[in-house]
C-alpha cells in the first residue's frame, strides 16, 4: 500500500474521531432539577426559639442538619429538643423541619424528668406548644400507662389527651 494512501487514511481517522469526541458536545443540565439537589451542611446546629417576652421556649441541637432552602424540608441527625418551661425533651434518630413545625421521626421519645413520664412513638410532631405523638404511641407515668393511636401533649400546661384506640391501665395510688 502506498505511503501516501496509508497517511491520507490516518489523517481522515483522525479527523472523524474529533468530530465524534463526545467533550467537543455542548452539556446540557435541566438547573431546576440539579438545585433540587443542593443543600447547605450545618455541624453540630443549635436553634434557640424565645417567646414574646424573651424567655427561651425551646431549644433543638443535633450532630449534623441539612438545609434545601424550602424546596423541601430540613433534614436532621438525631436532633434533641428541650422545653426548658415545661421540663419536656424529645429525641430521635432522625427529623424534618419545616417553617411551622418540627417532625421527630424514627424510634421518637419524649421525658419528662419531673414527673416520671415517658412517651415512645414512631413520630412526634412538635409544633409551637404542642407535641402530637403517633404511630403506635405509649406514654408511660407513675400512675398510669396508656396506649394511643394519637397522644397529644400542650406543653405549657402539661394537658395530655389520647385518641384513637386508646388503651389505659392506671396504677393506685401509694
Amino acid at each position: 500500500m502506498n505511503p501516501v494512501w496509508v497517511a491520507g487514511l490516518i489523517l481522515a481517522a483522525l479527523i472523524w474521531v474529533s468530530w465524534d469526541d463526545t467533550r467537543a458536545r455542548p452539556v446540557v443540565v435541566d438547573l431546576a432539577a440539579a438545585e433540587q439537589d443542593v443543600a447547605l451542611r450545618v455541624v453540630n446546629p443549635r436553634l434557640r426559639q424565645f417567646d414574646a417576652d424573651g424567655a427561651l421556649k425551646s431549644t433543638m441541637t443535633a450532630p449534623e442538619a441539612l438545609d434545601f432552602d424550602g424546596s423541601r424540608p430540613g433534614q436532621i441527625t438525631q436532633p434533641a429538643l428541650t422545653w426548658p418551661l415545661s421540663g419536656w425533651q424529645a429525641e430521635s434518630t432522625i427529623g424534618e423541619t419545616y417553617p411551622d413545625r418540627t417532625l421527630l421521626k424514627g424510634d421518637a421519645t419524649a421525658t419528662h424528668a419531673a414527673e416520671r413520664r415517658t412517651l415512645n412513638a414512631d413520630q412526634i410532631e412538635y409544633q409551637g406548644d404542642v407535641m402530637t405523638a403517633t404511630g403506635n404511641a405509649k406514654i408511660h407515668a407513675p400512675d398510669f400507662t396508656a396506649g394511643a393511636g394519637q397522644v397529644r401533649i400542650e406543653t405549657t400546661t402539661d394537658t395530655i389527651e389520647l385518641t384513637q384506640q386508646v388503651t389505659t391501665t392506671l396504677w393506685p395510688a401509694r
